[in-house]
């Protein structure tokens, strides 16, 4: 059964990206820009973009790319640090305020899909076991 857990944990993360990639296409987003938006979005005060990376646990130049098609559509701007000049603060525009709560639709349908069937009791129990896991991750990465 643990052989098991792992591969499907995996698959299962992967797969997520996957349909979320194809119904956030509409507007434009992939499951990469949907979750640096998310946490920018959780961030009011802007977040520093080397910050952001190690919250998506990706590296600068990925997040760049990242970053540089957000800004391009008009849905982030990064402005430099006032004090270290090599420092950029990643804040949402209004329109990517407005693109990331469109997505909102997009992810509430699909969790409702991925989730029929699934009862509180053991949703809770599942978010509390991949709580555990994660903080286990976390100190074996450290």
């Amino acid at each position: 059964m643990k052989e098991e857990f792992g591969q499907l944990m995996g698959d299962t993360a992967r797969l997520w990206k996957m349909i979320l990639s194809q119904r956030l296409k509409p507007l434009r987003l992939s499951y990469a820009k949907w979750s640096a938006m998310l946490l920018l979005s959780r961030q009011k005060d802007g977040i520093i973009q080397n910050e952001l990376a190690k919250l998506l646990s990706i590296e600068n130049p990925t997040l760049a790319r990242i970053l540089n098609s957000l800004e391009k559509d008009g849905w982030i701007k990064r402005v430099q640090h006032s004090t270290d000049k090599r420092v950029k603060i990643v804040y949402f525009t209004d329109i990517g305020e407005k693109k990331f709560e469109d997505s909102k639709y997009i992810i509430n349908d699909l969790r409702q899909e991925i989730l029929s069937g699934v009862n509180d009791k053991m949703l809770k129990q599942n978010i509390k076991t991949l709580k555990t896991i994660f903080k286990n991750l976390t100190s074996v990465n450290s």
